[in-house]
């Protein structure tokens, strides 16, 4: 059996804006948790410093930073899989040194809601911010800048010409290209050669 080039995980207008949604509020939610940490780092550090983390007084600001920064990241879609990873490792910590003692439920302490955000940041790190962010802005407007229709034509070519010479070049190099990945002078369909 042949595996598939490319698989459509979210083919949906509807399914993208739910996704942008989850990113924006996990992102309000790490942001809320890192100001009350901002409001008493002292108690960050204590907790850090039970943990057995060395430098506690880093380790706590780290965090705070984390949750903050990591936090506006993925309301903004901005560097996004950095701001997930720094999202997930304090959720990854939070869970094994601070609530996985307590069993699972959060009612008594338990880690399934930061166990929660962790999966949650694991995702945004896995499969990026998706269309409606500034890092799909800024992507997109490095590619448009990186097209050939920026380039000076050649005397005596028509535009129609260039066209089709776009083809041979998205042709010839659509091997280079995850079909996921489609480069942006493309219409991210390719003729078989």
């Amino acid at each position: 059996m042949q595996k598939p080039k490319q698989i459509l995980v979210l083919g949906t207008r509807n399914a993208l804006l739910a996704l942008t949604l989850l990113r924006v509020v996990v992102g309000v939610i790490m942001i809320a948790h890192g100001l009350q940490k901002v409001a008493d780092p002292s108690h960050i550090e204590s907790t850090v410093a039970k943990l057995g983390f060395p430098a506690p007084t880093v380790f706590a600001y780290l965090a705070i930073a984390a949750e903050c920064l990591g936090g506006l990241g993925l309301i903004a879609g901005l560097l996004t899989r950095l701001s997930a990873f720094g999202v997930a490792a304090t959720m990854l910590v939070a869970v094994l040194g601070v609530h996985l003692k307590n069993g699972l439920f959060a009612a008594n302490g338990g880690f399934e809601y930061p166990l929660v955000l962790f999966f949650t940041a694991l995702w945004f790190m896995a499969a990026g911010p998706g269309p409606y962010s500034l890092d799909a802005f800024i992507r997109a407007f490095r590619e448009d800048r990186a097209s050939p229709r920026y380039a000076r034509p050649i005397a005596g070519v028509s535009s129609r010409d260039s066209e089709a010479s776009l083809d041979v070049i998205t042709e010839a190099g659509k091997e280079s290209f995850p079909a996921s990945d489609p480069p942006a002078h493309s219409s991210g369909t390719h003729r078989q050669l």
